[in-house]
């Protein structure tokens, strides 16, 4: 499966040649340069192509289903140019959010310093200090616990440092992963601040897929049913009831999605003021298309607003547990020499 950046890459060269009026099997052909990565697929996509097949068949094995789904529809409707500018800008605007993002793990960052400084010092600098001004290793509860630090690690250094190496490298692994990323988008979204951030974040990059949907002359159940896995799972619930009701039901769009038409615990409730709009004023204009393409902006400028709001609060909080650790390590380095001084006397 390709990356964002490579089907950013793909889907834009595609794209400036389809408006140069190149064929498709010759676009094709030269993505194989372009990605060298990728060749043999491209070259395989090729050959495919020249067989009769649509590019969407080639392209299901390393692109999501939702933007196969827009090309699908692309290809019915003659609408290649349009789609693939579209796919560009959608995937583009994730990829700059995902650098927002990286941004919240600066706190954590501080924070991790600050132990492994603490931890270090405590369990190497404290004990030599002591030693070398002939004081006792029980002289306060923080150079006790030094002690009790270094001795552990001398007796269980290999252990320590294979459980460290394990985890870090563990860590990389479950982080990089298509569960890892979930669970971390989940957990995000509880976080004060960040996570409202998040949750309009994640509506904003969902409108503007469905806006790309539209643009492929994707109905609207069936755009909804492609994109809805863009978003983190604990916020698809809902528009699987929504879905039902426009077409199962046959509601109007401005009923299915009016929360005062359900119960409080209707999942539909927690989905931003600005979706619900988009499809209440998309219903009586007949364009949902160009209220998603108008709202997916708003929401992510909000959502970046909160998530950077909720960054520079996590620093502040991540600075002072950063200074808490580095006085306890001052307190533990100098006490044994504020000891030795009163022994002086």
């Amino acid at each position: 499966m390709m990356t964002l950046d490579e089907i950013w890459e793909a889907s834009g060269s595609l794209a400036s040649q389809f408006r140069a009026q190149v064929e498709i099997h010759d676009a094709v052909g030269t993505m194989s340069s372009a990605q060298p990565h990728y060749a043999e697929f491209w070259e395989e996509a090729k050959a495919s192509v020249e067989a009769g097949n649509p590019l969407s068949v080639s392209l299901a094995s390393v692109w999501p289903d939702s933007l196969v789904g827009a090309v699908k529809a692309a290809e019915e409707s003659g609408t290649m140019e349009q789609v693939f500018a579209r796919v560009t800008d959608a995937v583009g605007i994730q990829i700059e959010l995902r650098k927002t993002m990286m941004k919240l793990s600066y706190p954590f960052g501080i924070m991790a310093v600050a132990v492994l400084a603490f931890v270090g010092v405590m369990t190497f600098a404290v004990p030599m200090t002591t030693r070398s001004l002939g004081l006792k290793a029980d002289g306060n509860f923080m150079t006790s616990l030094a002690f009790a630090m270094e001795a552990f690690f001398l007796n269980s250094w290999v252990v320590v440092v294979a459980v460290v190496v394990g985890a870090v490298i563990f860590g990389v692994k479950w982080a990089q992963s298509e569960e890892g990323r979930k669970s971390m988008m989940e957990m995000g979204l509880k976080l004060p601040i960040v996570g409202e951030g998040l949750h309009l974040l994640s509506f904003g990059i969902w409108a503007k897929y469905m806006s790309l949907m539209f643009s492929a002359g994707i109905a609207l159940d069936r755009s909804i049913t492609l994109t809805v896995g863009t978003l983190p799972d604990s916020r698809q619930v809902g528009f699987e009831a929504f879905v039902r009701d426009i077409s199962t039901n046959n509601y109007p769009v401005s009923y299915a999605a009016n929360v005062a038409n359900f119960s409080n615990d209707d999942a539909r409730h927690q989905w931003p003021l600005f979706i619900r709009r988009a499809f209440l004023v998309g219903d009586k204009t007949g364009r949902i298309d160009d209220q998603m393409n108008v709202v997916a902006p708003e929401l992510i400028k909000a959502g970046v607003r909160r998530i950077e709001r909720g960054i520079e609060v996590g620093k502040i909080l991540a600075t002072a547990v950063a200074g808490m650790l580095i006085s306890l390590v001052l307190f533990a380095v100098y006490s044994p020499t504020f000891s030795a001084i009163r022994n002086l006397h």
